[in-house]
């Protein structure tokens, strides 16, 4: 359940414009895109919300 909070949460700061992303074309190869999206200090689960905040990167 740890991750579905997590990736729950960043969903909806993504929602709301909180989210960074982050787009690099590849240079190797012209059809390929590699996308990033990170947010610092979220809250890792439910039960500690307030105590323990992570840094996330996708």
């Amino acid at each position: 359940m740890i991750m579905f909070f997590l990736f729950t949460t960043v969903d909806e700061a993504d929602q709301e414009g909180q989210v960074t992303h982050f787009v690099i074309a590849d240079q190797k190869d012209p059809n390929k895109t590699h996308w990033f999206r990170f947010i610092n200090q979220v809250p890792l689960n439910k039960a500690s919300q307030d105590e323990l905040l992570v840094n996330f990167l996708e």
